[in-house]
């Protein structure tokens, strides 16, 4: 394990021995525990030392066997130096671990990770204290011993976690609608006509669609999948020991016209991976036209890593067309064909099509111990069942194309004999209402006497608010937004500035232009009329300051959406007819069909009463140094000043800025200056 260095085995009550003076150097399997927690550690270093024993001395070590190290090794370890740390009564901030086939040591500063140990610890020690958890599926079910019969549970409750697509976020979401069960979930899937912007992009997988191809037993078909084999398809299957990055075994079966064919090329240790990849590419240079068809990424990331390793074919090559256009199978199948099975693995799929496997203990990790198993050994039993095992994986795959390239092209596969068996998304009708409340009276049987008192019968047949067309249709009529009904009767196009009038700078740069719609009212002597104009204006830019130039002497560097005059007729209703501001935008929805509300009625007082300012200042300054100032008894006196004021200062302005002859203009000065 170490050079020099004796080990000595500490079986009973370590936690004395750990303490006694001796020629120790190393620890083997020691078991450290507290009062609530308990780990048995591989190995404890001691350095030497000839005083008395430091607990800063030891160092916790884990062995690994693989050559790569992950973070849940780390986080082992970490929890190995916590417990040991609690027991010493000092914290171990260093760890060791010692993996792979030639036993590397690698450092690990452990207390970084105490505090998410602590936290770890602490919903482990509440969960074993309650009742016993939920039972939920997830990806560490394959090493686990329980595994069947979780599963067998799993499938008793119709559990959501079943379905291996399905996150953990969306499960609870779906728990907090009361949704806990496959079934339930088959009955919220609604066919969705896709829209022409999606659909270049790739479909939505649907999980209550799978719920619901499990609870019919059929296979739902999204959209139009598509699966094009030009030429001969060589069925690929390919075994690994990952953590090593060795590809030990790959698999290939296709037909020709003496029959099947069938090639397991074996490596037994990592020299001669090269030589395997070599045989395998010969096979697919004597074959006319191949078309690799696999089952996943796992494939498509050999075939890119072999290329590295060991070269890129030739680009005109037959093996080299065949590599790059090699057809993962799952890209087809995933969220366009819903098989009734639980997950998209291989081994589902083709077990719903009538497939057995000779073996069942070989899927998942138990081919890769296997395969170790086998090194050690060298026993030709072992190798023979992983050959059988790849052989198997390839007819499989190879049942599962013929299937999908059957419901590509709309026809039923041969294990199906129903003739519904395959249904069309795009051909599914929306569910009608006695579908949700049956004809019977309740979807259940001891709801029909619940159901005879409550006049369902009229709720049915009389009550289409929801479901009728014709009111839809309505509805949607009056909702239309009247504002973009209304045309443009005029445009106005607004003159280029010729310099900028912040540095005076006359190199200008043109980026975009702005096109605004100014809705506003116009007045004639026989009434009034909405008007909307358009303004068009190229926007300028200075290359010295960077700022935004506008024509000097514009009127367009203020234009509002709202023009002047609708302003100042919303407020002359607001105030001088007292008519509340829902009112008043009601009023000019239904004559010039502008479409206001109450929140632009008060911005209007706002910006008129800024635009007012001056004429208030001036108004204020002539009754300051005028003879009398008249308030009417009627107002309270704290408001009279206030009321005159504004009014004065509407019809200032209206006299100093409107038409000369406007009939408006002689109403606002009737109106107005007859209160001075």
């Amino acid at each position: 394990m170490l050079d020099g260095v004796a080990p000595v085995k500490v079986a009973m009550n370590p936690s004395k021995q750990l303490y006694q003076k001796g020629n120790w150097q190393i620890a083997i399997e020691v078991l450290a525990h507290t009062r609530s927690l308990e780990s048995c550690i591989d190995a404890i270093e001691r350095k030497s030392s000839e005083t008395k024993v430091d607990t800063r001395q030891f160092v916790p070590i884990r062995f690994v066997p693989l050559n790569k190290i992950t973070i849940e090794h780390k986080y082992g370890l970490a929890f190995d130096a916590w417990v040991l740390s609690e027991m010493l009564g000092h914290e171990i901030a260093v760890g060791r671990i010692i993996h792979g086939d030639e036993h590397a040591m690698l450092s690990v500063n452990v207390a970084p990770m105490f505090r998410d140990i602590q936290k770890v610890t602490a919903k482990v020690t509440a969960l074993l204290s309650s009742s016993p958890p939920e039972l939920v599926l997830n990806k560490h079910c394959a090493e686990c011993e329980f595994q069947q019969m979780c599963r067998q549970q799993a499938i008793e409750k119709d559990d959501l976690s079943l379905l291996a697509g399905m996150t953990e976020k969306l499960r609870r979401k779906l728990n907090s609608k009361g949704i806990f069960a496959i079934t339930p979930l088959s009955y919220t899937f609604r066919a969705r006509r896709r829209s022409k912007r999606l659909i270049k992009k790739p479909e939505k997988y649907y999980d209550s669609l799978k719920a619901l191809a499990i609870r019919e037993r059929k296979t739902y078909i999204v959209g139009s999948p598509q699966l094009k084999i030009d030429g001969t398809p060589i069925y690929l299957d390919v075994e690994s020991i990952p953590d090593r990055d060795f590809y030990y075994l790959i698999g290939v079966l296709f037909h020709t016209a003496e029959g099947q064919i069938q090639y397991s090329f074996w490596a037994n240790t990592k020299e001669e991976e090269h030589k395997i990849w070599m045989e395998f590419i010969d096979i697919l240079s004597a074959v006319d036209n191949p078309v690799l068809i696999h089952y996943g990424s796992f494939e498509t990331v050999f075939l890119r890593r072999m290329c590295q390793r060991y070269g890129e074919p030739l680009e005109e090559s037959k093996h080299a067309k065949a590599i790059k256009s090699s057809i993962n199978l799952l890209k087809i199948i995933f969220a366009r064909i819903y098989f009734p099975t639980f997950s998209n693995g291989l081994k589902e799929i083709a077990s719903s099509l009538g497939f057995s496997w000779s073996d069942l203990s070989l899927f998942g990790l138990n081919s890769i111990a296997f395969r170790c198993d086998w090194e050690q050994s060298h026993d030709s039993s072992m190798k023979q069942k992983l050959l059988l095992y790849n052989i198997e994986d390839r007819k499989a795959l190879e049942l599962v194309t013929r299937a999908v390239d059957t419901l590509c092209r709309g026809a039923s596969p041969e294990k199906q004999n129903p003739e519904d068996a395959v249904v069309y998304t795009d051909q599914l009708k929306p569910p009608k209402l006695h579908h949700l409340i049956n004809r019977g009276g309740a979807a259940l049987p001891e709801f029909v006497e619940i159901n005879k008192a409550a006049y369902w019968d009229y709720q049915r047949h009389r009550v289409y608010v929801r479901s009728s067309k014709t009111i839809k249709k309505a509805c949607k009529k009056e909702s239309k937004c009247w504002e973009k009904m209304l045309r443009a009767r005029s445009t106005i196009r607004h003159p280029d500035p010729t310099s900028c009038p912040h540095c005076e700078n006359s190199a200008l740069v043109e980026k975009n232009k702005t096109d605004m719609l100014v809705y506003d009212i116009r007045f004639t002597q026989s009434g009034a009329k909405g008007w909307v104009t358009r303004h068009i204006r190229n926007n300028w830019y200075c290359n010295k300051c960077g700022s935004l130039v506008r024509a000097q002497g514009e009127e367009s560097t203020s234009l509002r959406k709202y023009g002047h005059n609708l302003r100042a007729y919303a407020v002359n209703q607001l105030i001088h007819l007292k008519m509340s501001q829902t009112k008043v935008a009601e009023l000019l929805k239904e004559l010039f069909g502008f479409n206001l509300n109450g929140t632009h009625i008060s911005s209007f007082k706002s910006e008129l009463a800024n635009f007012h300012a001056d004429s208030v200042r001036e108004l204020i300054d002539c009754l300051v140094t005028g003879p009398l100032i008249h308030a009417d008894e009627s107002v309270p006196r704290r408001h009279a000043q206030k009321v005159k004021v504004l009014q004065c200062s509407y019809a200032a302005r209206e006299m100093r800025v409107g038409p000369s002859e406007s009939p408006y203009r002689r109403r606002l000065q009737t109106t107005y200056c007859c209160c001075v």
